[in-house]
């Protein structure tokens, strides 16, 4: 039951009649590339690869494949070229992210900072810097059933969201065990937050609050408010907390911010520092360096995750942009919420290991090789 066209066009009749009883059966040549369509040739895809690297590596499929139909190298679809893409394991969802921009005096000095740390256990370290939190995150991702609009979030402008900086101070956990042999955490690391602000006298009436009324009102960061904030808060926490731990000396790192070392703040930190029990000594992180700081490692990310989850829900208008409840939300989950003693541990311990990749990479910050990684057995991606 085959069609006369078959026969004589796809049958070798002579090769049939004349092949020996125990020949082999006929088989159908198979290409090497089969599955893939001709159009993607190696020539091509080299052309592809050349371009997308030109382009920096974004680009949809099909303007690639619109520049190379007019580039006359070949006329294919863009959905030809994701599957390609994605069947040779190309990561199509690779995200990009910016780091800061070294000269080679800040390679040297990460370089040098990170080698005599390598081997350092962390113990009686502390990592302080600051960070701001935001009333309302103006870009959220929603999980929304059918028929449900995307909720709007309405201000006032969106760059002028309300705001408030706090100074946060973290140490390494510290375990131990209990007299029954199981294992217990004696310090959770969490020295303390402080918000930069200072108390201020309401001098008439307003929506906010009654004349007379004193209330925190936040304040730009200076190294005059830094150093008063140091003196009288930061360094007397460390130290009643580290001398209870039987620590001989305490080092606090912190950044080169102008409020930090600026009009001989630090200069002037480090001496009160100096007659504490135990005595702190004030160590500057290298410039351009944020990968050398636990908080903007990771603890603030967490951190700010769990105030945008414990403000879900609020409802809008003046609570929701009431900078006194979100202090209250970023205290609260700095105590109760934010990286369980385990992780914070874990945390200390990741710094450790980019010690190690800022040495191996020669002091740069391009040290992660698996920014290119992609999960293998992707599926293809098909419309």
């Amino acid at each position: 039951m085959v069609a006369r066209g078959y026969v004589s066009s796809h049958l070798n009749i002579p090769k049939l009649l004349g092949a020996r009883p125990d020949a082999a059966p006929l088989a159908r040549n198979v290409r090497k590339d089969a599955g893939v369509p001709r159009k993607l040739t190696p020539v091509v895809m080299a052309k592809l690869a050349e371009k997308a690297q030109e382009w920096n590596w974004v680009f949809t499929f099909n303007e690639m494949a619109d520049q190379l139909r007019e580039d006359g190298v070949a006329d294919i679809t863009g959905m030809a070229i994701c599957n390609y893409a994605v069947d040779n394991g190309w990561n199509c969802r690779a995200r990009g992210r910016t780091v800061p921009l070294l000269a080679d005096r800040h390679r040297e000095w990460r370089k040098e900072w990170a080698g005599e740390r390598v081997d350092e256990d962390w113990a009686a370290w502390v990592d302080l810097d600051e960070k701001w939190f935001y009333a309302l995150a103006p870009w959220r991702t929603h999980k929304l059933p059918p028929d449900v609009p995307v909720p709007l979030n309405p201000v006032q402008h969106k760059s002028h969201i309300p705001k408030t900086m706090f100074l946060c101070a973290l140490g390494r956990p510290r375990f131990g065990k209990r007299s029954d042999g199981k294992p217990m955490c004696t310090f959770n690391g969490k020295l303390g937050c402080w918000r930069i602000s200072e108390p201020y006298t309401a001098k008439r009436d307003s929506k906010n609050h009654q004349k007379g009324d004193v209330y925190e009102k936040d304040v730009t960061m200076n190294a005059e408010r830094y150093v008063k904030l140091m003196t009288e808060k930061v360094l007397p926490a460390i130290a009643a907390k580290y001398r209870t731990l039987g620590v001989k000396k305490v080092i606090v790192q912190h950044d080169g911010a102008p409020p930090h070392v600026g009009k001989g703040a630090e200069a002037e930190i480090d001496e009160f520092g100096a007659t504490l029990d135990p005595p702190i000594e004030i160590l500057r992180q290298p410039s351009q360096s944020p990968d050398t700081n636990i908080c903007d490692i990771a603890f603030f990310r967490a951190l700010a995750s769990c105030v945008a989850k414990r403000r879900r829900g609020i409802e809008r208008g003046k609570i929701q942009f009431d900078l006194e409840s979100l202090a209250d939300d970023v205290e609260t989950a700095f105590k109760k919420s934010t990286a369980p003693t385990l992780s914070l541990d874990q945390m200390w311990a990741y710094k450790s290991e980019l010690m190690k990749k800022i040495v191996e990479a020669d002091g740069g910050n391009w040290y992660d090789k698996r920014s290119n990684r992609h999960a293998t057995g992707q599926k293809r991606a098909r419309a």
